[in-house]
């Protein structure tokens, strides 16, 4: 019986009875009698030849051991594995898409000047651009050759200064100057506000902060900042400017971006020079620079402030409507309202609230369709689609936002429905025969104007 240990219980086993048992005699057979195989055996004493036999084996084998061990733990060195280095972090900003580094390279004790040359662009737009001069005989016979790297970096984490388009880091990191040498940046006229220009300093990163050259020459007609120094000041330089100044520069009234109304890239844009987000075609519908980023250098790019319903002309306060680049339409029948591009017809309009609307294009190539279709059902707009297109992908569905009414993206992304009060919204972007499309912040615009009145 076993009996669990914890347990605080006594058992009380009866009295044990003593078995009576006959005593048992055995007899054996002398050996004699027994067969060969099953006799005792009288084991042999060991010859003393192989006493000492086994004695030398046993010997060797503990004093080999002993030295074994001794080389093993105090002679030979330790190769512990060492842990593997920390790895080289990784900067967080982008490294520029395009860097120019001095051909030839700096060369010491040159009877010319010499200049180290750099750009930075983003999206295959220059964003700024350096040249560190040296005049002849700058560099003592020891220097090496001079190199530049480039990152393209906005704001940056220093609490006293904004970062203005990137950094530049040259090689090697200390240079022996014995002649002043002149550092330049070139900034595209979009990096920073107008009334921001005269306060943009160089500035140049040491003991784990920025400082501005406060004798910075600032030339705001060709986008130019320079200054000339005799000690190297460290080898990471930028664009400053001060963050209380900053602070003041920013845009009283904020562009709208409360709805997701981006358009599809299934919509192949045609040819947009300046990268804007306005086709050189819009360009000339509203009166934009063709080759300027941001025409009224506001910080917001043409495309996107006309997209948002704003003028690309005259700052950031002035709509499409404000300086006439934009007409205001409403449909009484339809009940809805929108705004279209100044340069634009229309066709179709009528007191029917059915009948489809249509902007055309000056060229008559391009065109925005707006119509109005029954909904007794109240379907939602992804539904009344889904019943529309049955065999429609349902996760190509791309939902937004307009003016507060839900809506959807069709799979082509040149359609987009709406849902309110027992009807279905359609815009729609044709673009006739041609494989690209002129207008597409246009269609953007109107989209964004598109209001359902209650």
């Amino acid at each position: 019986m076993l009996l669990d240990q914890n347990q605080n219980n006594s058992i009380t086993s009866a009295p044990a009875v003593t078995p009576v048992v006959a005593p048992l005699v055995i007899h054996t057979m002398p050996d004699k009698y027994m067969p060969a195989a099953l006799q005792k055996k009288t084991a042999k004493p060991l010859s003393g030849l192989w006493k000492w036999a086994i004695i030398g084996i046993l010997f060797i084998g503990l004093v080999g051991g002993g030295t074994y061990a001794f080389l093993k733990f105090y002679v030979e060195p330790q190769n512990n594995p060492q842990p593997a280095p920390a790895p080289t972090p990784t900067p967080t900003s982008t490294p520029a898409l395009n860097i120019t580094t001095s051909t030839p390279p700096i060369s010491a004790g040159s009877s010319t000047e010499q200049s180290v040359q750099g750009e930075i662009t983003n999206l295959g737009n220059l964003v700024t651009a350096i040249n560190l001069r040296l005049p002849a005989g700058a560099l003592s016979s020891t220097e090496t050759a001079i190199s530049v790297f480039g990152q393209l970096i906005e704001g940056g984490t220093d609490p006293t200064f904004e970062i203005i388009g990137g950094t530049y880091t040259f090689t090697p990191e200390n240079l022996d100057l014995l002649k002043p040498a002149t550092l330049v940046i070139t900034y595209q006229e979009n990096v920073v506000l107008p009334a921001g220009e005269s306060y943009l300093r160089l500035g140049y990163f040491a003991g784990g902060a920025w400082h501005s050259f406060e004798n910075s020459q600032v030339d705001a007609t060709q986008n130019i900042v320079s200054v000339s120094f005799n000690t190297w000041p460290g080898r990471i330089f930028t664009l400053l400017i001060a963050k209380d100044i900053m602070a003041t520069l920013k845009p009283q009234t904020q562009l709208l971006n409360q709805d997701n109304i981006t358009i599809d890239n299934k919509i192949v844009r045609s040819l947009d020079g300046d990268k804007d987000g306005l086709s050189d075609v819009e360009e000339a519908l509203y009166k934009s620079d063709p080759q300027i980023y941001d025409t009224d250098k506001d910080s917001y790019n043409d495309g996107m402030e006309v997209g948002q319903l704003y003028s690309p002309l005259t700052g950031p306060e002035t709509t499409l409507l404000n300086d006439k680049l934009a007409v205001a339409y409403t449909n009484t029948a339809g009940k809805y309202s929108l705004q279209y591009p100044a340069g634009f017809k229309i066709s179709g309009a009528s007191s029917t609230a059915g009948d489809p609307v249509t902007f055309i294009s000056p060229d008559s190539t391009e065109m925005f369709t707006v119509s109005v279709q029954p909904n007794p059902q109240n379907m939602t707009a992804a539904e009344w689609y889904l019943k529309q297109n049955a065999t429609a992908p349902v996760e190509e569905l791309r939902q937004l936002s307009v003016n507060g009414v839900g809506a959807i993206w069709s799979v082509s992304g040149k359609e987009i429905y709406l849902s309110r009060q027992q009807k279905i919204y359609a815009i729609a972007y044709n673009t006739t025969t041609k494989s690209s499309a002129d207008f597409v912040a246009s269609f953007e615009m109107l989209i964004r104007g598109f209001k359902i009145m209650d």
